[in-house]
């Protein structure tokens, strides 16, 4: 890439935005087995990650086809799956067929709560200046909660538009107010669908639909680096 294209590239990237999520999906699994059971049935390797950390991963069925793919995060009682979930009922009875003696149980948690994903080169340094934090109290953390203002958010990683956008999570009925403290820490909310779906292609993140299909193997997709675990 030449001077010219890169600069040309830089003005268009965002410098903080916000995008409401397509068919965002929510499963959560309590229970001090969470992430034994879930480590066993998806393609990331969640047994040895810390509480606050996060992950890309697959899940599968008997055959090793696609269920979902999104991010797992873990907190203290558990995990959360989030992404473009067009079924995240069927994943939580998925996970559920799996659970004999252990302490998990798996709810479709997506009608609780609401979010935004934020992105652009200044989108985590304002997430931590709203919550009156140092500008890498974001960045360096893949799960964890901010108090902005009277809202506790809970923000992490989901790299649907580019390497560096959060999800932040509020309970359902505080979503205009998540709207007002992201658009007063500086975000300009896009609600262009067709600009998200042409970021998300950029981004090689793929949706089921138009790149995942009942019979596509997540091998076929190219995110080895990402959400798969070889050990």
């Amino acid at each position: 890439m030449n001077q010219s294209s890169t600069s040309i590239a830089s003005s268009l990237t965002p410098v903080a935005s916000s995008y409401a999520v397509p068919a965002l999906g929510l499963v959560r699994v309590a229970g001090r087995d969470a992430v034994k059971v879930l480590s066993g049935l998806c393609t990331a390797k969640l047994t040895e990650m810390p509480v606050g950390a996060a992950t890309e991963a697959f899940f599968t069925d008997d055959r090793g086809r696609i269920l979902v793919h999104g991010i797992v995060a873990l907190d203290t009682d558990g995990a959360w799956i989030v992404g473009q979930i067009a079924a995240p009922a069927a994943l939580a009875m998925h996970i559920d067929r799996f659970i004999f003696r252990e302490d998990a149980v798996p709810r479709d948690v997506t009608g609780q709560w609401s979010g935004r994903l934020v992105d652009g080169s200044q989108a985590c340094s304002r997430l931590a200046a709203a919550a009156g934090l140092e500008s890498t109290a974001v960045s360096e953390v893949a799960f964890g909660r901010l108090r902005m203002g009277e809202l506790d958010v809970w923000v992490m990683q989901l790299p649907i538009t580019g390497p560096e956008a959060r999800l932040c999570l509020v309970p359902t009925e505080q979503q205009a107010a998540l709207d007002q403290a992201l658009a007063a820490a500086g975000f300009d909310a896009r609600a262009d669908a067709a600009e998200f779906e042409s970021l998300r292609i950029a981004n090689f993140w793929p949706l089921a639909g138009p790149e995942i299909s009942q019979r596509t193997l997540p091998q076929e997709l190219d995110r080895d680096a990402h959400a798969f675990s070889f050990t």
